[in-house]
């Protein structure tokens, strides 16, 4: 677990940052001692969840095992009265997991179980300074109020997202009045959450708006590779905004998509290439693919080979399962483009055949 704990914060903590790792690995020592239901083993057995899709020297019985327990503490933890942050917590790391491995009517449920157990232990109200939880078991002490802000944030986010990209409802909890952790995020972080808030469906954003989120993106420079491919996935999602509302998109905006996408296909590549499983390595080139041909210029088309050269090696290094769909789906797109294409090229060539042989042959008699 100790080992687990270790690959869990070398690469998830750098991207969500809402636990103490000190605190986790003292969890650690002590879990020998507690019984099964304790409320730590639900953020202990997420961690290790996570951490094993990241480690390839555990064996696939082991990892169904944590699994398996990890999904029985937290169906455990909704029969509670009152659950804890410990809870909570397991909750959030859950959605990480079905985010990275599952399907996603599981992982949007699972995220509004999630925000309704924050609704239940009152996350999503703001700490008082001398906050303590109602329980001294398991991690709960070490819950400071700026965790607790990141923990809310970081949760909400998901349920965000995860609502966005399906077209399912959100969940806001009544009365939040949780301030956002600006203390301990980034500034990388706490714009991609406002541009995030800032995308709901039922926003109306005009082209000005829409085109200084997109600058706003731009400008982002995140240094991990997975907030590099959320930065491009923000991107295109603005894109679409503006596509979708009828707006004239200016060229700028169009030169900025593009470059952001050669970054993102970049991004995606040399993670495909270290086996890396973060969600958005197969979500950015297919998204990316929808709007180059949507887009259908000589630039934008330019780039599909490099796509499809991505989408390819993801086949190729997870296997056909992982990727069957989204492959089946971008074949479909591209087969339809072309059609299209032809069918473009038919009507032009008939009209060379039919009128400028024609007047070729007049002017030959005249």
């Amino acid at each position: 677990m100790h080992r687990l704990a270790d690959i869990y914060f070398a690469e998830i903590q750098p991207v969500y940052t809402f636990l103490d790792p000190d605190a986790v690995h003292t969890a650690v020592s002590a879990s020998t001692n507690h019984p099964p239901e304790h409320p730590s083993n639900c953020v202990l057995l997420g961690i290790a969840a996570l951490a094993c899709l990241f480690s390839k020297g555990e064996s696939s019985g082991l990892q169904s095992e944590i699994i398996y327990n990890a999904r029985a503490s937290l169906e455990y933890s909704t029969t509670l009265a009152v659950p804890t942050i410990d809870h909570v917590v397991g909750w959030l790391l859950r959605v990480l997991y079905l985010r990275f491995t599952s399907s996603p009517n599981p992982t949007w449920l699972a995220s509004c179980t999630l925000m309704h157990v924050i609704e239940t232990v009152k996350l999503h109200v703001e700490p008082a300074p001398n906050t303590n939880p109602n329980s001294a078991h398991g991690l709960q002490e070490t819950y400071s109020p700026q965790l607790r802000r990141q923990i809310y944030y970081t949760a909400q986010i998901f349920n965000t997202w995860i609502s966005y990209d399906y077209g399912k409802a959100r969940i806001i909890p009544r009365d939040a009045s949780c301030t956002f952790p600006s203390e301990a995020w980034t500034t990388e972080n706490r714009i991609f959450w406002k541009l995030s808030d800032s995308l709901d469906p039922n926003l109306q954003l005009n082209a000005t708006e829409l085109e200084s989120m997109l600058e706003q993106t731009v400008q982002l420079k995140p240094s991990h590779p997975a907030m590099k491919l959320k930065r491009c996935n923000i991107a295109l999602c603005i894109y679409r905004r503006l596509r979708v509302a009828g707006y004239t998109v200016s060229t700028k905006a169009v030169d900025k998509i593009l470059q952001l996408g050669d970054d993102g296909i970049q991004v995606a590549t040399t993670m495909a290439e270290a086996q890396s499983p973060w969600w958005h390595i197969l979500n950015v080139p297919f998204q990316l693919l929808c709007v180059l041909l949507a887009t259908d210029t000589r630039a934008s088309l330019s780039r599909v080979e490099k796509v499809f050269q991505t989408l390819k090696l993801l086949a190729d290094r997870y296997g056909p399962d992982a990727i069957r769909e989204t492959w089946a789906s971008a074949c479909t797109l591209l087969r339809l483009q072309i059609r299209r294409k032809r069918d473009d090229f038919e009507l032009l060539n008939r009209v060379e055949n039919d009128i400028l042989a024609c007047n070729s042959s007049e002017d030959i008699m005249a």
